[in-house]
């Protein structure tokens, strides 16, 4: 016990529907015609399979029965997901640009502080060679000094 749909596609009906051909026909020929044409139009739906079938034939019943099933949500996911998906690599993007700034500003950093080090070690020379210098001058002031008192 199938299940009878008409599947009303007006690409699929013969011409002999149209006004236009039907006046040069008998009422029995139109009947039998018709009967014809509403045969070629219906689909009997036994299995999942002919429901398949039907669905793949007929975009219209495919789309009327995903949006019955689907919700608008669902029905919006594939869009919803390939603005995610875009964001995503837009996203991967920034941050491998962001990550190689990172290595760059990383080794910009480590030059800068091999460089500080130097500096320091450099400071530390210089300060103690100031030192000895100024034990120096602090030495001969006192040497001129005593010389000063003893030639007074």
């Amino acid at each position: 016990m199938g299940v009878k749909i008409l599947a009303h596609d007006p690409s699929r009906l013969p011409f002999f529907v149209l006004p236009e051909y039907r006046r040069n026909l008998s009422f029995q020929e139109m009947a039998d015609m018709t009967i014809m044409v509403v045969e070629r139009i219906m689909v009997t739906i036994n299995t999942t399979d002919d429901l398949l079938r039907l669905l793949d034939e007929n975009p219209e019943f495919r789309e009327a029965v995903r949006n019955m099933i689907m919700t608008r949500e669902l029905i919006a996911l594939p869009a919803v997901f390939a603005s995610f998906a875009s964001e995503m690599t837009d996203f991967q993007s920034e941050t491998h640009s962001f990550q190689s700034e990172m290595s760059d500003f990383q080794s910009e950093t480590k030059d800068f502080q091999s460089e500080m080090r130097e500096f320091q070690s450099e400071m530390r020379d210089f300060q103690s060679e100031v030192r000895t210098e100024l034990k120096t001058h602090s030495t001969d002031i006192a040497e001129l000094k005593d010389m000063a008192r003893t030639h007074s």
